[in-house]
């Protein structure tokens, strides 16, 4: 059995779920641990993992959970600059 996601754009976020939480990750949200302003695919990966059931939960009553496959080194996507 498959199950499929319709994916929903809501305009209270002007995206839809997935995509407004990567926004959030790359916007740099998604620097854990060490804080040290760089974001890496494990740390959006993790921020995704935690985000996006709480976001889906909120705006459509039902917690989604993403889909990732973690495999190889760890490597910065983002550098924040003050």
């Amino acid at each position: 059995m498959r199950f499929v996601r319709v994916a929903t754009e809501f305009a209270t976020l002007g995206h839809g779920i997935f995509t407004y939480a990567i926004f959030q990750a790359l916007r740099g949200e998604a620097d854990g641990g060490t804080r040290d302003k760089k974001i890496t695919v494990k740390e959006i990966s993790a921020f995704l993992n935690d985000r996006v059931p709480e976001l889906s939960e909120k705006y459509k009553g039902e917690a989604q959970y993403p889909t990732t496959y973690d495999y190889g080194q760890d490597f910065p996507i983002v550098i924040i600059k003050e």
